[in-house]
């Protein structure tokens, strides 16, 4: 699917959403300090494949909306996440 989406000329360069360039990739603070961009791109393309790579995919989204003060749970395959207050 990233392979189909990166041809459409208007997500030219983006990754995931269109309001984040490859570099905001590691989003969590954690995850910038174990590993980078590159690495990211990697996994993200082998993630419909895999499942340690979805769920690192995963865990890199739960730990940057924890930084961000959110209360994260995982449900099913699903993160829900509530702003703490």
């Amino acid at each position: 699917m990233y392979d189909r989406i990166r041809k459409v000329p208007k997500y030219n360069g983006f990754f995931f959403s269109p309001d984040y360039t490859p570099n905001a990739y590691p989003r969590s603070t954690a995850g910038r300090h174990l590993s980078n961009m590159d690495e990211f791109l990697a996994v993200a393309r082998e993630s419909a494949d895999s499942d340690i790579c979805r769920v690192i995919i995963d865990l890199d989204r739960y730990l940057h909306l924890a930084e961000q003060g959110f209360r994260v749970e995982y449900q099913g395959e699903l993160l829900v996440a509530e702003r703490e207050v």
